[in-house]
């Protein structure tokens, strides 16, 4: 099943750098290689990848997906979204109806610690990656970390 990831931040950009290191292409060889240890190929993402450009659209989407019965299992959260509300206000607003989100803090320039932000996210230290992203950013033990939630809609 896959997991579903919400990515909330203000800059098209940083989202579409994000969603590629979340999903990177599989090359040939990969797939060659996929193909002859089990004999068939998986062209199925394991992500699913929804954006938001500010925060008030994410908190929108997390609630809508809550009632479809198709929650995110996580959010990455920029904390500096101008003009709309920020990262902290987002995660607060988020908590209020679905607390078992996964919530990943993505910032640059955020003076926030992991505590101050816990304070938003019910006591809970979310996991933090600093901008600019790199190849090196280890999402792939992040995503494989978190469980994916029952669904109850298609």
């Amino acid at each position: 099943m896959q997991k579903r990831v919400l990515i909330i931040d203000d800059i098209q950009s940083v989202r579409s750098a994000l969603r590629g290191y979340l999903c990177p292409p599989i090359s040939a060889t990969d797939l060659v290689a996929q193909l002859i240890q089990k004999g068939t190929l998986n062209t199925e993402p394991k992500l699913y990848i929804e954006e938001a450009a500010q925060g008030e659209e994410g908190v929108a989407m997390c609630r809508e997906a809550l009632a479809r019965g198709m929650p995110y299992d996580i959010a990455f959260i920029d904390m500096l979204m101008p003009p709309g509300i920020d990262g902290m206000e987002t995660i607060r607003r988020i908590r209020e109806f679905d607390k078992d989100i996964h919530i990943v803090v993505c910032t640059a320039l955020s003076a926030a610690t992991a505590d101050d932000i816990a304070q938003h996210n019910d006591g809970v230290r979310p996991t933090m990656i600093q901008k600019p992203l790199t190849p090196e950013t280890d999402l792939a033990s992040i995503i494989d970390s978190v469980p994916v939630r029952a669904r109850t809609g298609g």
